[in-house]
C-alpha cells in the first residue's frame, strides 16, 4: 500500500526526471563510424573511386568509430534506514525517492 501511494505521488515526475537525465548526462558508447583514416573498420564508398583514380596514393578510405551516441549508466541510491530518519519524519522522502528510480513507465 505504502509503495502503490509512493508511487503515485511520483509518477508525474518520472518523465521529467528521465529527460533531465538525458540532456545532463553525455552519451558514452560510440557507435557512429566518421572519419577519413588510413585504417579502420569500414571502407567508405565516397572515397574508393578517387582512391582506385589516383593510382591506389590516396588511401584515407577506412571509417572509424568516433562520435558517442548511446548511453549506458547506473544509478545507486543509498538509503539511511536508521531510528533518525523516523524520528525526523523523512522516510518518506525517502521512499519517495526509490519510487521514482524504480518507476518503470
Amino acid at each position: 500500500a505504502r509503495w502503490q501511494e509512493s508511487s503515485g505521488a511520483v509518477a508525474s515526475l518520472v518523465g521529467e526526471l528521465t529527460e533531465q537525465l538525458r540532456l545532463t548526462l553525455i552519451p558514452t558508447q560510440i557507435s557512429k563510424m566518421a572519419g577519413d583514416f588510413r585504417t579502420g573498420k569500414r571502407l567508405n564508398i565516397r572515397k574508393l573511386i578517387p582512391y582506385i583514380a589516383s593510382n591506389f596514393k590516396k588511401d584515407k578510405i577506412w571509417l572509424r568509430r568516433t562520435q558517442p551516441d548511446k548511453r549506458k549508466y547506473q544509478i545507486l541510491l543509498a538509503v539511511d534506514d536508521s531510528r533518525s530518519m523516523v524520528e525526523n519524519k523523512c522516510e518518506r522522502f525517502a521512499v519517495d525517492s526509490i519510487a521514482l528510480l524504480c518507476n518503470d513507465d
